[in-house]
C-alpha cells in the first residue's frame, strides 16, 4: 500500500518527480494502478527491484518507510552504502521505522516472537544505536580519518561537539532560524526552502 499512495501524496504535495521500488509483483500492480488512477503515470515511475539494484546514474534524496526492518541485521551496513551511494549531493535521507531499546535489542533480534514465526520472517527490530553506528559506517566519516589528522586535533573536536550538546541540552545556548522579509511580502516565501509560506500550515 506505501508505494502507490505514498508515492502520490509526495507527489502532488511537492510537484516532484518520484521512484519506488517494492520487491512485491502483486504490490507494483497495486500501486501502477493507483498511480494510474491519479493520473501521475508521467511523474511516478516504480520499479520492482531490489535497492541494490537502483540504476547507478541516478542520484535522490531518499525515504525509507518501514522498510529496513527486513533488511536484516548482517546487511544494514550495506543498506547505508547503497542509501550512500544513490543520495543526491543536496539530497537528504528521511527514514521512518519500528524500534527497540538499545538494552532489549540483541534479545529481540535472537528470539523468536509471534510476528517473526507468522507475520515477517527474519524480521529484524534495531535500536536507534544500531542504526547510527551503521550510518556512520557507511558514511564518508572513514575518509575524513583517512586525513592524517593526530589524535589530539580529533579529541579536541569531539570534546567542542560534545560540550556544545551538553549546552544545547541544557537549554543554555540556542540556535535559530530566522527568516526577515519586507512587511507584506507574502511572495518571498515563493522560494524555497520557505515554501509553503507560513500561513499554510
Amino acid at each position: 500500500m506505501w508505494l502507490g499512495i505514498f508515492a502520490i501524496e509526495v507527489v502532488k504535495r511537492t510537484g516532484c518527480r518520484y521512484t519506488g521500488i517494492t520487491l512485491s509483483e502483486k504490490q507494483l500492480q497495486y500501486a501502477e494502478t493507483k498511480v494510474k488512477e491519479a493520473g501521475l503515470q508521467d511523474q511516478i515511475q516504480l520499479l520492482l527491484c531490489d535497492y541494490r539494484q537502483l540504476p547507478k546514474s541516478y542520484k535522490y534524496r531518499i525515504i525509507s518507510c518501514e522498510m529496513i526492518e527486513h533488511v536484516g541485521h548482517e546487511f544494514i551496513e550495506e543498506f547505508f552504502k547503497c542509501c550512500e551511494s544513490a543520495l543526491a549531493e543536496n539530497g537528504i535521507l528521511v527514514l521512518q521505522f519500528i524500534s527497540v531499546a538499545d538494552e532489549k535489542y540483541d534479545e529481540f533480534r535472537f528470539s523468536l516472537s509471534f510476528i517473526k514465526e507468522y507475520i515477517f520472517p527474519g524480521e529484524c527490530l534495531f535500536s536507534l544505536s544500531r542504526i547510527t553506528s551503521a550510518m556512520a559506517a557507511a558514511s564518508r566519516l572513514s575518509k575524513i580519518f583517512a586525513l592524517g589528522f593526530d589524535s589530539k586535533f580529533m579529541r579536541t573536536w569531539e570534546f567542542y561537539f560534545d560540550y556544545s550538546a551538553a549546552g544545547f541540552k541544557c537549554s543554555i545556548i540556542g540556535n535559530y532560524q530566522v527568516v526577515f522579509v519586507r512587511p507584506g511580502d507574502v511572495a518571498a516565501f515563493d522560494n524555497k526552502p520557505y515554501n509553503p509560506a507560513p500561513g499554510d500550515y
